[in-house]
């Protein structure tokens, strides 16, 4: 018989989930106190947490969305989008940049592509979709990611 997937338990009791992010075989969670948890998951060796930042924030992560090929974390909080780094495992969810224009946002989305130019550069553009007060807000980010380093 076909297994589609297995299942793995890896959250002792008490741990309340606000939020959860993917990719490749790593998830992310979000914590109602504020805290990021990433977990890697493999059929060999089961689950082992990778990263742990305990005082991310004081107020629930509510979103969150991973550009996988840039390493790059977005994690809404406190109404405000945040960027962090998990390129490394040592760095802990590293703080990379506070979106000041995303204060009072709800909800987000983002939309990543990677353009090519006839000179043959190759740049990430990422736009963001804000709701904030009930008004949509977006906001182009390109080749802001080296500034942000």
């Amino acid at each position: 018989m076909h297994q589609a997937y297995s299942v793995h338990s890896i959250l002792k009791q008490g741990v309340q989930i606000e939020s959860i992010a993917a990719y490749g075989n790593h998830v992310i969670l979000g914590t109602r106190s504020g805290q990021l948890i990433m977990y890697s998951v493999d059929e060999e060796t089961g689950v082992d947490m990778r990263m742990f930042n305990k005082n991310f924030s004081r107020k629930p992560i509510t979103q969150m969305e991973v550009i996988a090929s840039e390493n790059l974390l977005f994690v809404l909080t406190d109404y405000q989008v945040q960027v962090c780094d998990i390129r490394r495992i040592e760095s802990n969810f590293a703080f990379m940049h506070s979106a000041t224009d995303t204060k009072g946002c709800t909800l987000f989305t983002m939309d990543v592509d990677t353009p090519k130019s006839t000179t043959g550069r190759v740049a990430t553009v990422i736009r963001v979709c804000c709701a904030i007060r009930g008004v949509l807000c977006s906001s182009l980010e390109e080749d802001k990611l080296n500034s942000w380093n």
